[in-house]
């Protein structure tokens, strides 16, 4: 094998060098499950602003069929929507 104190320590000529390796092991998982986490909730961010607005549109589009807003009111309230 390799020479020095890193191939000692963590290769085969130390018995706890699988703890090592476990510890190592278990990281790798933990930042790949973290950056799952991430993923999914930043979708899912998107999705729910994206349901929000489409809500909030409606509202408006009811309110302006119903004469509760006029054109002028809707047409500005329509265009921060879509900001």
């Amino acid at each position: 094998m390799g020479c020095g104190f890193m191939s000692s320590y963590f290769g085969y000529n130390n018995p706890n060098a699988w703890w090592w390796m476990l510890g190592i092991g278990l990281v790798k998982v933990l930042v790949f499950v973290g950056i799952i986490i991430l993923v999914y909730k930043l979708v899912k961010k998107t999705k729910s602003s994206n349901i929000t607005s489409n809500n909030a549109a409606s509202i408006v589009r009811e309110r302006f069929a119903l004469g509760e807003i006029n054109e002028e009111e809707y047409r500005a309230r329509m265009k921060l929507l879509k900001k």
